[in-house]
């Protein structure tokens, strides 16, 4: 049994986990979240808590370095060189291939 104690105490110290940074990507012109990850590509981004970290919720918006969840008062379809969709040119409510772009814009409610 000596032998066993001996072994055990000639053992190095265990090395502690490294902690983990969790973050959440932005986009810096507006707020809006991209992404979660605990990896560390490029970009904008704020270090959050587990919990945060745990709900990844892409409702919210990163205000003065904090996560801050936001409430859509109203939409509106905008004419855009990027929109997700295109519509006739004369008429909204006809969905075409190629016409006039349009993409949504949000406005977030009054609190």
């Amino acid at each position: 049994m000596t032998a066993f104690w001996e072994a055990v105490a000639s053992l190095p110290e265990p090395i502690p986990p490294k902690a983990i940074e969790y973050r959440v990507y932005y986009d810096p012109s507006n707020g809006a979240v991209l992404f979660y990850t605990s990896d560390q590509p490029e970009g904008s981004y704020i270090s959050i808590t587990p919990e945060e970290y745990t709900l990844g919720r892409y409702d919210m918006r990163v205000v003065k370095g904090k996560l801050k969840a936001i409430s859509i008062g109203s939409q509106k379809l905008v004419p855009s060189d990027q929109g997700s969709f295109t519509t006739n040119p004369d008429d909204i409510t006809i969905v075409v291939g190629v016409g006039k772009r349009w993409k949504t814009k949000e406005y977030e409610a009054d609190e």
